[in-house]
């Protein structure tokens, strides 16, 4: 009797937190034998630059006001505002940020269903996750040090640069650039029906590449088969496909009309 006995790598869950300028986006990945999954994708448009907004605020109360009320030159005129804030003042004021970060990475890792002991690494991504009380609230709800095997201002630009290698098919001898990377959708995606209510047809977190068929019949309807595009709330989701396929969309044959 012969056995053939595999050697299969152990999948690995990461956890990663990227923050950046405008957004905040936490995502569960698994990854095996060059293989990377999307389980999970968690997301909201605040970044640092909201943090630095609340901190002029904060330091200029009568902001909004005192600045329409000026022309350019006067207000250079003014000079600079100086004042010290220690960490904890600073950590008050930005509260409401700082909770909401914390609840995305609770709410992508209930999304993609792991326990926090699960998780292999912990990696940040984007200048603002270098801030004290944001490493600290990772830490805390994941239990585990950061990975420190990258750093965080270099992520983006690396990651770019390894899918950039991989799309272009650049020959690698040491199988480094062998990846498969499976998306996931982050927002769901769906139709206005029934009035003014909206209804998923592909829910957030699946699997890509999806097609799901359905049929709406209505004489509000623009044509058989056609449904008004709509959203979950997020209105850039539905303006890029609304651009790229016209304001009322086909669900069944939408793979065809964006097929090259």
């Amino acid at each position: 009797m012969y056995m053939r006995i595999w050697a299969v790598e152990a999948k690995k869950l990461q956890l990663i937190f990227n923050m950046g300028a405008g957004f905040c986006d936490v995502a569960v990945t698994a990854t095996a034998g060059g293989v990377s999954q999307i389980k999970a994708l968690a997301g909201t448009a605040l970044g640092g630059e909201d943090i630095l907004l609340n901190m002029m605020r904060h330091l200029l109360p009568d902001m909004d006001s005192h600045f329409s009320t000026r022309g350019i030159d006067e207000i250079r005129r003014m000079g600079k505002i100086s004042k010290a804030l220690g960490r904890e003042e600073f950590e008050d004021v930005n509260r409401e940020i700082f909770e909401k970060c914390e609840s995305l990475i609770k709410q992508c890792l209930h999304d993609a269903k792991v326990e926090v002991e699960d998780v292999s690494d912990v990696i940040l991504v984007g200048g603002c996750s270098n801030i004290p009380k944001l490493r600290n609230i990772i830490t805390g709800v994941c239990k585990r040090e950061i990975y420190n095997g990258i750093n965080p201002l270099e992520a983006a630009v690396r990651g770019a640069a390894l899918e950039g290698a991989v799309a272009s098919g650049v020959n690698d001898p040491f199988g480094s650039l062998d990846l498969l990377t499976i998306q996931a959708t982050p927002l769901s995606i769906g139709v206005r029906a029934d009035g003014n209510r909206f209804v998923p047809i592909i829910h957030q977190n699946t699997t890509m590449p999806f097609e799901e068929m359905c049929r709406y019949a209505g004489i509000q309807s623009p044509a058989p088969g056609s449904a008004k595009l709509s959203n979950d709330g997020h209105g850039w989701c539905a303006e890029a496909l609304n651009r790229t396929y016209g304001s009322t969309l086909d669900l069944v044959t939408v793979h065809k009309k964006g097929a090259h």
